[in-house]
C-alpha cells in the first residue's frame, strides 16, 4: 500500500463544504466513534448533515487521522478497524 498523499490537520483547515466535498468521493465514510462503535454511511444530500457532525470536529475541521483507502474514507482511529484493514 502507497500513500499517494498527505495533509497535516495542523496547516491546512478545511471548512464544511471541503470537507463535504472530500467525502463525497468516497463510496463509504467510516467514522469511530468512543474506543468500540464505527459509524458507517454512503453519503448522500440526505445524511450530509449527520456525516458532518461526526467527521469535523470542535476546531471545525475535519477529525485526524483521516484516511482514504480504497473508495473507504475513515475518519478517526480505532484499533481493531486498523488492523482489519492493515
Amino acid at each position: 500500500m502507497t500513500i499517494e498523499a498527505e495533509q497535516d490537520a495542523r496547516k491546512v483547515k478545511l471548512d464544511e463544504a471541503a470537507v463535504w466535498e472530500k467525502a463525497q468521493t468516497a463510496e463509504l465514510v467510516m467514522a469511530t466513534k468512543g474506543r468500540s462503535k464505527i459509524l458507517e454511511w454512503s453519503p448522500s444530500a440526505d445524511n450530509k448533515a449527520e456525516i458532518l457532525n461526526e467527521i469535523v470536529g470542535r476546531s471545525g475541521n475535519l477529525r485526524a487521522p483521516t484516511l482514504l483507502i480504497e473508495g473507504k474514507l475513515i475518519v478517526g482511529f480505532n484499533q481493531g478497524l486498523y488492523e482489519t484493514l492493515f
